[in-house]
């Protein structure tokens, strides 16, 4: 994986991530707010993918006509979470999108595009060959506007994206090609492609990509009150059957997930100095427990000593941290 990050609050200053929109996109990129301007990008090339996250102050996105003629006929894909875009094509076609939409663009072709406020856009580029190898009509999608509304399969797709750039760093590469390929089959999933059967029994598909999606989100919440396999099923627009049998096909439960999780945070906590001031109950607590004798049973079955001769032995040097 080839990552280049850059950031006009550090020494790349604004020419250099200027630079990086201009690479990946074939953008020029000109802050147009009122206060200090501020952009950041981030492009990580991964297999067939390229996935550009950038976030920054408002802003105008252009591509000339000329600089139009030298770029690729690549496709891009388009989500900003944040604020509305509008979109001009060949300086005729207007659009706006909504937060949360996807945009499909054409690199070849000169556009324009304003922000109207903060944004945090999620851009991937793919090549034409790709999406017309799985019967993916990209030019009848343009020619009816060029979007997808904000959908429970785009939110996965987005969440999902979002969630490989935050992790990707701590990945290994056959982990990065797999999340790669899961982000593929999203794509294919929000253009209505049905990848569970072209992919049933190699490991990947709509089904990991979805219950990866799903354990990181229960990850962010494991001391809500409300986490259960009710809440995480209407977040991700899915049945409680079908959420349970995501995880009955890693043969596991949604429970057993999320008391492994609390478990591997409590002990992280317990054999970090940082919380050594800390009561262990309040480590239980804090960790998603509600009973701390419970806690204290379940911890001893996990790890094999209580979570006090965990702290001891962390301290006393019998321990590594995980």
């Amino acid at each position: 994986m080839t990552v280049h990050s850059v950031s006009s609050d550090r020494f790349e200053g604004m020419d250099e991530v200027k630079g990086a929109w201009a690479d990946f996109v074939c953008l020029n990129a000109t802050p147009t707010g009122s206060g200090v301007p501020a952009l950041n990008a981030s492009v990580r090339r991964v297999e067939a993918l390229t996935i550009g996250a950038f976030t920054g102050s408002a802003v105008r996105l252009e591509r000339t006509r000329s600089m139009a003629q030298n770029c690729s006929n690549d496709v891009i894909l388009c989500i900003d979470d944040r604020t509305r875009l509008r979109a001009t094509w060949d300086g005729v076609r207007e659009r706006e999108f909504r937060p949360g939409d996807l945009h499909i663009w054409q690199a070849d072709r000169s556009m324009s595009c304003e922000t109207s406020s903060d944004f945090s856009a999620l851009m991937l580029t793919l090549s034409r060959d790709h999406l017309a190898r799985h019967r993916i009509d990209i030019d009848s999608l343009l020619r009816k506007g060029g979007h997808v509304a904000d959908k429970p399969e785009v939110r996965l797709f987005s969440n999902y994206v979002r969630s490989f750039c935050g992790e990707a760093e701590l990945l290994s590469q056959p982990s990065i090609e797999q999340c790669a390929a899961h982000i593929l089959d999203l794509v294919h999933m929000v253009f209505g492609v049905s990848v569970d059967t072209i992919n049933d029994g190699k490991g990947r598909g709509v089904r990991a990509a979805r219950l990866k999606a799903i354990q990181t989100d229960i990850k962010s919440h494991l001391t809500d009150p409300e986490l259960g396999v009710a809440w995480i099923s209407k977040r991700h627009c899915i049945s409680e059957r079908y959420l349970r049998a995501l995880f009955a096909d890693e043969r596991t439960s949604f429970t057993d997930f999320v008391l492994e999780q609390r478990l591997i945070r409590a002990h992280d906590r317990l054999c970090d100095p940082a919380w050594r001031h800390e009561t262990i109950a309040f480590l239980a607590f804090e960790s998603g427990f509600g009973d701390l004798t419970w806690f204290n049973r379940a911890f001893r079955k996990r790890f094999g000593m209580t979570p006090s001769d965990t702290r001891n032995a962390f301290s006393s040097g019998l321990l590594l941290r995980r």
